[in-house]
């Protein structure tokens, strides 16, 4: 993710520490006026540049601080697969809605302001508390603690129109938040809300982080990556097995211990690796160029699906046909036992033949 911003103010910090906890890799560039530029290292917006990133993020004065030369290499780089995300924040001048043209928007108005309240879609309130969890050690969360409501936020009064152009999201009223069109291979949407991060003051973290990854996942360069493949019940001390990773791959815990995985060989073309987890929380798995998270519940949490699933794979167990050994799936066959009433029939005979045996008088003398 490329974040340029015209000035540093509350939206991109909080976007900054969203993107650092959602994993995102970010490179931010600030311009602080006069030639002068804050956070990371200034990028070179050119067509190797820009082809590193998945999606730029950039406000209406970055956008029209951009050269001739910046702006073409952006579009080219747009058709080339990047993703895109305008936030408008001000009133668009000529020259700002001409720019737009460029980029397939008509726009109209947006000289004034308004309110606008998000949707909640969620009625499960101990979901909302599991999303919204115990909270940072300044600010702890209760269990019990009600959920608290979306505040009111603020978008520019602006018309974007296109005659390709589909609504990026929408408000608690059904109105549209921001639109979005492709071009060539890569996506470009404009977006007109201008404080999201009143939703994190107002402890609705969630929110902001559902905000944004939809709006970041419906722009970004599609990817051609297949999530890697978790089997097995996610707890302590249970054994899982992951699927389709890489040679050098390893599993980070949330207290940050690394472990390395080794691939089973007998699992051929799964590629697949055991791990068992020693904590609970979430877990994160670097395979090559791909990370992906996943979660291991406590050992105390959800008894019911741990019964369910221990019910399961007994079932599967009882019923797994006898088979011969497969090296592709790596498993030995059951040994199922036979029938006992033969051999109970053979021990009652072999002892009332000894007993008879005892009780009879052949060899003795009368």
């Amino acid at each position: 993710l490329l974040l340029l911003a015209g000035a540093a103010g509350p939206e991109v910090k909080y976007l900054r520490r969203w993107a650092r906890d959602a994993g995102v890799s970010l490179h931010t560039v600030i311009d602080a006026g006069g030639g002068v530029q804050l956070a990371d290292a200034p990028v070179a917006l050119t067509a190797a540049s820009l082809d590193r990133f998945d999606i730029v993020v950039l406000d209406e004065r970055s956008w029209s601080a951009l050269g001739e030369g910046q702006r073409a290499a952006l579009q080219g780089a747009v058709r080339r697969g990047l993703g895109m995300l305008l936030r408008v924040n001000a009133a668009l001048g000529e020259p700002e809605r001409q720019r737009l043209r460029w980029l397939g928007f008509a726009a109209r108005g947006g000289g004034d302001s308004a309110t606008v309240r998000l949707a909640d879609a969620s009625r499960d309130v101990d979901a909302l508390r599991a999303r919204l969890g115990p909270g940072t050690r300044d600010a702890p969360r209760r269990r019990d603690e009600p959920v608290p409501l979306a505040p009111l936020l603020t978008r520019r009064t602006l018309q974007i129109a296109a005659s390709d152009a589909l609504p990026l999201m929408r408000d608690a009223s059904g109105a549209s938040l921001g639109v979005w069109r492709a071009e060539g291979r890569g996506r470009v949407g404009i977006w007109n809300l201008t404080d999201t991060y009143r939703l994190v003051l107002a402890g609705r973290d969630d929110l902001h982080a559902q905000l944004w990854g939809q709006a970041l996942a419906t722009l970004a360069r599609a990817q051609a990556v297949r999530p890697l493949d978790i089997e097995g019940e996610r707890r302590p001390g249970e054994r899982i097995a992951l699927c389709g990773v890489a040679k050098d791959a390893r599993v980070v815990a949330p207290d940050g211990t690394s472990t390395s995985l080794r691939i089973d060989p007998a699992t051929a073309a799964r590629r697949c690796a055991a791990f068992f987890p020693r904590d609970a929380g979430w877990h994160r798995i670097h395979s090559g160029k791909q990370t992906q998270l996943f979660h291991v519940r406590a050992p105390d949490a959800a008894p019911g699906l741990h019964a369910n699933a221990v019910q399961q794979a007994t079932l599967r167990l009882a019923t797994q046909p006898v088979a011969g050994f497969d090296p592709r799936q790596g498993t030995q066959p059951m040994r199922h036992p036979g029938p006992r009433w033969p051999w109970w029939l053979a021990w009652l005979l072999a002892s009332g033949g000894l007993w008879w045996l005892e009780r009879s008088r052949i060899g003795r003398r009368v």
